[in-house]
């Protein structure tokens, strides 16, 4: 049987590791959204965009060397707007 301490130990790592995991969540979640919009801006949605990643007609790494040219446009002129 573990004790008190040992007890409460536990607890404290679940609940770490239970907001870890909401933490990569939201990152995860913000991401998949940024993503979403940047393929919007190409007048793509995930769907037609791995449709065209299979059939070879686009390349993985340009789409992912725009996304984040895109990520870093958009965080620029946001901290413009903060300034």
């Amino acid at each position: 049987m573990a004790t008190i301490v040992e007890q409460e130990k536990i607890q404290n790592y679940l609940k770490n590791v239970a907001a870890a995991n909401v933490h990569t969540a939201n990152v995860w979640r913000y991401y998949l959204k940024q993503f979403n919009d940047f393929l919007e801006t190409k007048d793509l949605d995930i769907e037609s965009a791995i449709e065209l990643l299979i059939k070879k007609r686009l390349d993985v790494y340009q789409l992912l060397s725009n996304f984040l040219s895109y990520l870093n446009r958009k965080n620029l002129s946001n901290k413009t707007k903060r300034d």
